[in-house]
């Protein structure tokens, strides 16, 4: 039997000497999936074929030298030198060229750097990110019209609010437009908006900004290929939170059964640990969602790839995210004092606009983090 697989797809031949019959590879060309045949009774296998076997599986590019890797997106092992390079060492080059993946980019991360990086990149993609958010709006409405209408029909034949109390069917309508509700919050604000806002940022950040449509197809794409990532990791940080929480939630009931619900110090305790569990959450693992969309890996992969980032520079991550959570707090009451001055479209204009500056910072934290991680900046890799 010679030693050339044919694709069926494209008709092209590849060397498949070094792989063991019923092996599943994957054509560099046309991406179709082949199976290596098995080898006729009498074919003789070469010394130096047996040895290789004997040291460990070889690279498909270069025979001769040992695969030390696995790519995790085409199941191929490739050594260092066909291994993309950090932080995206978990591919191969070429599926991190089809991804449209690169290295590290070698920003300096800082409390005022990143802040000045991330605001210029932010006003450079503006436009971009207003349409995403329009169109990840749009989506999700869509995804949840459906059952929010169903449920508002359903409480509306059974009487309306006052019936919730007492009238299942009720109770069923209004849970269905709750649900709807709340599954329209996670799918743009956790879901589709930062993940797409995070991949247009990360186009500019690399100087290398795609024509409009392409950049648009190239993100629905990545998002919907990620999205059950993004949800798991959404989970985990609700999951966090709660935990962290419960203490102050303990503390809260036991003061409402002996003083009573209206006691001050438990309701402002619960409100600080809030603020805290968020913060400790966003500066330890609020990375993990550029992470999912950028090296595309799975939820508890990018959770502990957060980690590894964030860990060294927890604390300046911490300060960094309170002065963005401290902007937005001020500008949720300036937004207030605008709508009590009839001037409501203001703003809302004006937290839409620090909705989508969050990827922004997010973003290019993580690369200033993932260059030093990576050696190109800073502290390296011990």
């Amino acid at each position: 039997m010679s030693s050339l697989l044919q694709c069926n797809g494209c008709e092209a031949r590849y060397d498949v000497g070094g792989r063991e019959p019923g092996q599943r590879v994957r054509c560099p060309r046309c991406r179709a999936v082949l199976v290596v045949p098995e080898r006729s009774p009498g074919e003789d296998v070469t010394a130096s074929q047996r040895l290789r076997r004997a040291q460990g599986p070889v690279c498909r590019r270069h025979p001769r030298v040992r695969a030390s890797r696995r790519c995790e997106e085409c199941g191929e092992r490739v050594c260092a030198r066909c291994a993309a390079p950090d932080p995206l060492d978990h591919l191969c080059a070429s599926c991190a060229r089809e991804a449209g993946l690169g290295g590290a980019i070698p920003l300096d991360f800082g409390f005022l750097a990143v802040w000045a990086r991330a605001a210029a990149v932010f006003g450079r993609t503006f436009p971009r990110l207003v349409a995403w958010n329009i169109l990840a709006s749009l989506s999700a409405a869509g995804l949840c019209a459906i059952p929010g209408l169903v449920g508002a029909f359903i409480l509306d034949g059974a009487g309306g609010l006052p019936a919730l109390q007492t009238n299942a069917t009720a109770q069923l309508g209004g849970s269905l437009v709750v649900g709807a509700l709340v599954l329209y919050w996670v799918s743009v604000n956790f879901l589709l908006l930062p993940a797409g806002c995070a991949l247009f940022v990360d186009q500019e950040l690399r100087r290398s900004p795609l024509p409009f449509g392409v950049a648009f197809a190239r993100t629905v794409r990545r998002v919907a290929r990620n999205a059950g990532a993004l949800f798991a990791v959404f989970l985990v940080y609700v999951l966090l939170t709660l935990l962290l929480l419960l203490p102050g939630l303990v503390l809260f009931f036991a003061s409402a059964l002996s003083v009573g619900p209206s006691s001050p110090l438990p309701i402002g305790l619960l409100a600080s640990e809030l603020g805290l569990g968020l913060l400790f959450v966003a500066a330890g693992l609020g990375l993990a969602v550029p992470v999912v969309v950028l090296e595309e890996r799975g939820a508890f992969q990018a959770l502990g790839r957060a980690w590894q980032l964030a860990a060294p520079r927890f604390w300046e991550l911490c300060v960094l995210f309170a002065s963005y959570a401290l902007l937005y707090a001020l500008a949720t009451a300036l937004a207030s004092a605008l709508a009590r001055a009839t001037l409501p479209l203001l703003g809302l204009l004006l937290s839409g606009v620090l909705d989508l500056f969050w990827p922004a910072l997010l973003v290019t934290a993580y690369h200033g983090l993932a260059a030093e991680d990576a050696g190109v900046l800073g502290r390296g890799r011990a």
